[in-house]
């Protein structure tokens, strides 16, 4: 086989796998021509490689991690966040996350909300504090400690999040 024909078999099949099988299925096939045609191998090879990384990227199912996300104020108050998520990351640039994720109510001594001190020991329990509370609509009776842990933890943010807006990236 010519190279000609040999590099188009390639490509022409790489550019058809539908799974990563028959795409490594392709790469030993022409593994095998490579080591009965030596000379072939400088010819076609790099831009065949370009071909099956790229490939292979696309085939491949993406990895998905978990994150806790800390946003800047002015980022959460933009999105109608706490400025605490618990996310997946779907994909990242380098300039931003795709997340999907939900806010978290664990105790601290700042509003996740807009950053003020907290001292009402109902708002330091779920780190929002009164004003930015009425914001989704959480009253401030000690009794309903659990039930407003629930409440701010069903707040979903699914989109794209600028690296310049997360303040502390811990990946869980």
């Amino acid at each position: 086989m010519c190279t000609l024909k040999v590099y188009n078999k390639a490509e022409t099949e790489m550019l058809q796998a539908r799974n990563l099988e028959e795409l490594m299925k392709v790469a030993r096939w022409l593994k095998k021509h490579f080591e009965e045609h030596p000379e072939d191998r400088e010819l076609i090879r790099d831009d065949l490689g370009a071909i099956f990384i790229r490939r292979r990227a696309e085939l491949q199912p993406p990895e998905t991690r978990q994150a806790r996300i800390y946003l800047r104020q002015w980022f959460a108050r933009k999105i109608g966040t706490p400025r605490e998520l618990q996310a997946t990351i779907k994909h990242e640039t380098e300039r931003a996350y795709l997340i999907k994720g939900h806010a978290l109510a664990t105790p601290t001594s700042t509003c996740r909300h807009c950053g003020r001190r907290l001292t009402h020991p109902v708002s330091v329990l779920y780190g929002i504090g009164p004003e930015c509370g009425k914001h989704y609509h959480i009253p401030q009776h000690p009794e309903d400690v659990e039930a407003i842990r629930k409440m701010i933890e069903q707040i979903e943010y699914e989109g794209w999040i600028p690296k310049s807006a997360v303040e502390v990236f811990e990946e869980v």
